[in-house]
């Protein structure tokens, strides 16, 4: 099976305070809203990049993209 076939369609963050967890992931991009980065974007090669941070209640969060 190729990687298609295997999407992430569902995960869960645990979070104290909802108000500050929509607040910060509704900004992957901006980086005024407290995230720690643990590892820059780096090539995962054909498979894209990645890259690992922590949001402002110290959960570890990959990110994935194609570019």
């Amino acid at each position: 099976m190729g990687l298609q076939h295997n999407q992430v369609g569902w995960f869960e963050i645990p979070v104290l305070d909802m108000k500050r967890a929509v607040d910060f992931y509704g900004y992957w991009k901006c980086l005024q809203k407290g995230r720690h980065v643990q590892q820059e974007k780096s090539s995962i090669g054909e498979y894209g990049f990645v890259a690992m941070l922590r949001d402002t209640e110290g959960n570890a969060i990959g990110i994935h993209s194609r570019t």
